[in-house]
């Protein structure tokens, strides 16, 4: 009869357990899904020069800190750097993310980035580095680009 009682009780734990994993699982997945079209869409910007496309991926409060410049706050401030940058031409770039760690409520990324400037002839028209974004979930559930953070690996490395 112990063993009968153990057992239900192991069952019972089941049922619990294994369909809260599930749901963790399938929201990670999403989750995952999510970040991967963030990066996408930046990616798409990028390579079409334009700053709505990237700007739009990006929250009001954006803050860029981007290689060897100063920080650029609020999204206007964004889109009015991206219009000057891309005026030289879109950037096919390619963003990798190595580590995605998700909060409540918040997300970061963390990956190498690289790509070819498409009207550039010069060697600086190679871009090669790393990047670490903060993203937020929005209250329809979707995920915004907060704070982006990104340098140039050196040359001679």
């Amino acid at each position: 009869m112990r063993s009968h009682v153990l057992t239900i009780h192991i069952l019972l734990g089941l049922l619990v357990w294994v369909p809260f994993t599930h749901r963790n699982a399938v929201q990670a997945q999403t989750t995952d899904r999510q970040m991967q079209e963030l990066l996408r869409q930046v990616e798409t910007g990028y390579h079409a020069a334009d700053p709505d496309i990237v700007t739009n991926a990006m929250t009001d409060d954006v803050i860029l800190l981007p290689s060897g410049a100063g920080a650029i706050r609020g999204r206007h401030a964004v889109r009015a750097r991206y219009e000057t940058y891309f005026r030289r031409g879109g950037i096919a770039l390619t963003m990798n993310p190595q580590e995605i760690r998700v909060g409540d409520g918040w997300a970061v990324i963390r990956g190498a980035m690289s790509g070819r400037r498409a009207n550039a002839t010069e060697e600086s028209a190679t871009i090669v580095g790393k990047f670490m974004m903060i993203v937020d979930r929005q209250q329809d559930g979707s995920w915004l680009l907060s704070r982006l953070i990104w340098n140039d690996d050196p040359e001679d490395l």
